[in-house]
């Protein structure tokens, strides 16, 4: 008897701690199911096609409610950007709105801990609050809180439910874009036919110019004139700069205090680029000077600053001289029917029939020098019409001199373009020192001076390097002299 009471009591425990441990796995499993509790668990995934709005609001209670709306218009997905911070006027990028989306309505984490404090994770008062709103009026609302010890993940639960999760960082940064950083890099986007000027200011060597923009009546292209300072066609770079403001894509926008603008030098703007419209409108860029590498800047009259590359906006800093059409008097030879000149004791009437897309020298031309047939050849073809031609409306400007005020009289050399509407641009030159004249047009200082070999630089046989009136004496010469029109450089010249 005694035998049978020692077995019976250890099988008595042994039945209690069995079913102890299948009451504990039992409840465990109830408590907790084992596909929430792994690693990179779909805590929480909802299709863009029963999304209907996705909003996000910060811990930080100063911060706007960012809220982007789902709409379709034919079959297509367009993301509306309904945020506080919205802008009126600005355009907002279906790129970047769409990716912040794809982003904020899946969530695959690691599963963390449950029934802990939230507060142990910044759960409690979560850095970001992010609503999904379906089209059947479900919500899901997710909470984001601190980062994990290596910075990698944040930790994330579920409003209402006690699971904690760590995912990707990526989406707490999402999650703290702002309106802005859903705009489209293109900050201006203006059509250049519609602009009437373009002033541009220059702080760092004090240029202050204003262009007017037309269109050529043949081509329709678009022509830069500059109106000040200088009364002179802006040339290619001037364009290309132009070109590059117009539609202006930025880098990046970035959030500044007014007591940073003067950090990055925008309390006094280097840059300022004015586009006045046919309609009296006005779009004002204000940039930076460069800061290790990096221009900043704003649209005026709006809050929001950006950063580009210096990289992107070289041509800010073009000189002076390359942004102007350096040549006094550039004409096509069918547009003139004679250019007359006076130097010194000397005095020139060359006069050409030339047609639209004729060379000087073709077939069919006419071109003489005081009455005489002015189309003599070299042995290898080259024109000396064309090498005088080419010397006269390719003069180049060699400078500036703003501070002089000089007196049109006794110019040194005067040379009239006689178009073939009769219409004359008359260029003379008042001797400035011994190697340089000023250059007047129609009458008027230009601003601009000239050094001597515009004039007097003899070539030699380098034919595409003749001052004006070295290449009139060689075209009398080439006339006078030729043999059958064909007239050679002696070696020795």
């Amino acid at each position: 008897m005694r035998s049978f009471k020692s077995l019976i009591v250890p099988a008595i425990i042994m039945f209690l701690l069995v079913a102890g441990v299948a009451v504990y796995f039992i409840v465990s499993s109830l408590k907790s199911d084992p596909a929430d509790t792994g690693k990179d668990v779909d805590v929480l995934t909802v299709s863009s096609s029963d999304l209907k709005s996705l909003s996000i609001r910060s811990g930080d209670q100063d911060a706007p409610l960012i809220k982007i709306d789902k709409a379709l218009s034919d079959d297509t997905v367009d993301y509306i950007y309904e945020g506080d911070d919205k802008v009126s006027d600005a355009l907002y990028a279906q790129d970047k709105m769409g990716l912040a989306v794809a982003s904020l309505i899946s969530y695959f984490a690691d599963y963390v801990s449950e029934d802990v404090p939230l507060s142990e994770y910044g759960l409690d008062l979560p850095k970001y609050t992010v609503t999904i709103e379906k089209t059947d009026g479900e919500k899901h609302v997710i909470l984001l809180g601190n980062k994990t010890p290596d910075g990698d993940k944040v930790y994330m639960a579920i409003e209402g439910e006690s699971k904690v999760y760590a995912l990707s960082a990526v989406k707490a940064e999402f999650a703290s874009y702002k309106g802005k950083d859903f705009m489209e890099s293109t900050v201006i986007d203006l059509d250049i036919s519609t602009i009437d000027t373009i002033r541009f200011v220059r702080k760092t060597d004090g240029f202050d110019s204003v262009c007017k923009v037309t269109a050529d009546e043949e081509t329709q292209e678009t022509v830069y004139h500059f109106t000040k300072p200088y009364d002179v066609d802006a040339s290619a770079y001037y364009s290309d700069l132009i070109d590059s403001l117009s539609i202006l894509n930025i880098d990046s926008f970035i959030d500044l205090a007014p007591e940073d603008l003067e950090k990055y030098k925008l309390k006094d703007p280097a840059y300022i680029i004015e586009f006045k419209g046919t309609n009296a409108s006005v779009k004002k860029i204000c940039l930076s000077a460069d800061i290790s590498g990096t221009h900043y800047g704003y649209i005026d009259g709006s809050s929001d600053y950006f950063s580009i590359s210096h990289d992107r906006l070289r041509l800010l800093d073009t000189p002076v001289l390359s942004f102007i059409d350096r040549y006094i008097a550039y004409y096509n030879a069918s547009e003139l029917s004679a250019i007359k000149g006076e130097y010194k004791d000397n005095s020139f009437n060359f006069t050409l029939d030339v047609d639209r897309d004729e060379a000087i020298s073709d077939d069919g031309t006419y071109v003489e020098l005081n009455g005489r047939n002015a189309k003599v050849f070299n042995s290898d073809g080259r024109s000396y019409c064309a090498v005088f031609f080419e010397s006269l409306v390719c003069m180049e400007i060699s400078g500036f001199d703003d501070g002089a005020a000089p007196a049109l009289k006794d110019p040194v050399c005067t040379l009239s373009f006689i178009g073939r509407n009769y219409q004359t641009k008359v260029v003379e030159f008042v001797q400035r020192d011994t190697d340089s004249y000023y250059v007047f047009v129609d009458g008027e200082y230009t601003g601009f001076y000239v050094f001597d070999s515009v004039l007097n630089r003899n070539g030699g046989q380098d034919t595409y390097s003749y001052g004006v009136w070295e290449a009139y004496k060689l075209l009398n010469t080439a006339i006078s002299e030729n043999i059958s029109g064909v007239y050679n450089i002696p070696d020795d010249q």
